[in-house]
Order: structure tokens, then sequence, then C-alpha cells
């Protein structure tokens, strides 16, 4: 459980227990008043650390009094291919970003590399790889206006995040999401966390992506649903509902219609991923670190729904097109949620 009186923002879901664990040993120890050099050994000894290493973390409290502010409280795991940010050279550099502003943050990566490469073959220059300019694609992505949107089009897809969640004793997998993102704003409407071993449904995303026309949401919705996640299934019940006005669009066909790439790999402080069949289940870190502690199903879903909220509270503008949901529309999408219920997979 997380002490009330210590402020955890800035600190990374897989870094709270111990960084908790840490500001206890501190506090017990700056409770000593006049301390001796066993003192902090003994206290260091606590934390598994040495001497100086404490009062590493000793003087970052007593400085900025922030838990954030301790080494290692905002590091996080890497997913398999993700890619970090690598500096280049200015001349690559400056190719890379007049690139990605003249084709667009939500061209292809593959034709992105195509020109990159033909610039700095006129250049003289040896062009970056892909792992170098995909993170600079996914920078300029979350700022970007996303081309050809309209306040009609909702993406629903899957997620894989950086955020371990405890799948059973010994066993830790990336937390996994069904998200529904309206694309127009890139405002995150409606989402479920689960694991690649146990994936979440998508029948409460579409139910609450649905219910979310009460804020304005436009009623004649373009729906992208990806074949995996049992796309005929809900189409038949919205159908069933008496559900008028969804048309149904193939998922992932744009990078626009990817929820991965309108987040720019990123929701809020937790990095997402698309998942792919490479693997991608893993950490490449596994969690060896002492310092990093898979959450609960419980703390997963406090994790993602603030990740969810500093996201959509980043954004500039709301979701305006449309009208309010009608009473009948709302008894449709409650007989639309009994059907669903009805034809669930899920035990």
């Amino acid at each position: 459980m997380e002490d009330e009186k210590v402020d955890l923002t800035g600190v990374h879901p897989v870094r709270r227990a111990e960084t908790l664990r840490r500001i206890a040993v501190i506090k017990s120890f700056i409770a000593l008043g006049r301390s001796t050099r066993a003192d902090a050994d003994h206290h260091a000894a606590l934390l598994g650390i040495g001497y100086n290493h404490f009062f590493v973390l000793l003087r970052a409290w007593l400085e900025h009094g922030r838990a954030s502010a301790l080494p290692g409280a905002k590091k996080r795991l890497r997913l398999v291919h993700e890619h970090q940010l690598r500096r280049l050279d200015p001349a690559i550099e400056r190719i890379v970003s007049e690139i990605i502003e003249e084709d667009g943050a939500f061209c292809r990566l593959t034709r992105i590399l195509d020109a990159i490469r033909e610039r700095c073959r006129m250049g003289g220059l040896a062009p970056p790889t892909g792992k170098a300019v995909r993170p600079r694609l996914e920078e300029a992505r979350r700022t970007a206006t996303v081309p050809n949107a309209d306040g009609r089009t909702i993406v629903i897809g899957r997620a894989l995040t950086d955020v371990p969640v405890l799948v059973r004793e010994g066993l830790m997998e990336p937390a996994l999401l069904v998200v529904s993102i309206h694309v127009q704003t890139r405002r995150v409407l409606a989402w479920e966390v689960g694991s690649p071993s146990n994936p979440p449904p998508a029948d409460g995303v579409l139910i609450n992506t649905l219910r979310s026309m009460s804020t304005g949401t436009p009623r004649d919705l373009r729906i992208s649903l990806p074949s995996d996640i049992e796309r005929e299934r809900l189409m038949a019940a919205v159908r069933a509902a008496g559900l008028a006005g969804i048309t149904w669009l193939s998922g992932a066909a744009h990078p626009r219609d990817n929820p991965n790439a309108l987040l720019g790999a990123r929701l809020g402080d937790v990095r997402v991923r698309e998942p792919t069949t490479r693997g991608s289940w893993k950490l490449t870190h596994a969690l060896k670190a002492r310092t990093s502690n898979a959450l609960s199903a419980e703390d997963i879903a406090a994790a993602i729904s603030a990740a969810v909220d500093r996201h959509n509270a980043s954004l500039v503008g709301a979701i305006t097109v449309g009208e309010t949901i009608t009473t009948n529309e709302a008894e449709m999408i409650e007989r639309l949620q009994r059907g669903l219920e009805e034809t669930s997979t899920t035990p």
C-alpha cells in the first residue's frame, strides 16, 4: 500500500514499491539525529546497497524532498523492439527532421526511410538505421496533426505497455491494453487491461466508446477494428442491438488507424508498443533489477487510468462533433451489452 504522505508523482509504476521502501529507510536514518558510520552501514544494508550509494539517496531526498528525485525512481523497463533515441550527425539529423516534416509524421516508416536514404545518398552521407529514425518519428507523431481525420472516426486496437503485471507467482508479463482512440483529437475514450496470456476482451471498450457519445461523440461513427479481437462477433452484436449509423473499417490500413502510432508510442508516462509475433511479450530486463516490481491487477488498472488521464489532459481540443446520445440509443447500448455478455467466450 502506498504511503499517503509520499507524493509518487513522476515515479514509474514499477519503481513505486521500492521507492517507498527507500524513503522509509531514509526517514528512519534521519530520525536518529546524531548518527554514526555504523548506523549508516546498517540502513544501507537494509536496502541491500553500499554506504556511498545510500548517501547518494539520502542527499537527493534532503535536497529535493521528492520521491521522483531519488536515483532510479523514474527508470523503467524496456520492451523488446523498443528503440531509444540515438545521437545522429547534425547533417543527418537535419535530413531526418526535414523528411518527417515534408512527408508527414503519419507517413509509413518504410517510406520515410526510403526518402532519408535517397537524400543521404545525394549528400554523400551514410543513412541512419530504422532504429535511429523510429523514435524520432514517434516523437513527431505526439504533436502532429492527424491527416484526413474527421470527428467520426474511432480506432480500437491493442497496445503492449512497459508496465509488468504479475500473472501468477513467478510469472510476469507486460500489461496488454485494448484501447479506443478518437482519431481527430487522439483522445483515449475507453480501455481494458490484461496480459498476453490473458488478453482483455474488446467488449467493454466498445460499449464504453459508444456510451461516450453522451459527451458529444458523433452518432454516425466510423470504427476501425482489427480482425484479431473478435471483429465479426462485435459487429453482429451491434447489428442485433439495432445500433445503426456505424461504418466498420479494417484496422491498421494506415498508421493513423494504429493506436500505437496515434499515441506516438507513449500513453502519459507509460510506453506502448504494437504487439508482434516476434517475442514482444518479453521484457528485455525481465524484472531482474531489484528496484522493479510487477504490479497487481488493481495497481496496474490504477497506473493505466492515471496514464490515460495525463495523456488526455495534454491534448488540445475536445470531441465536439455530433449530437448527444438519445434515450433510445442508450437502450440499444444496454441491449448490445447484454448480447455481448451472452456470446462472450471469456469464462
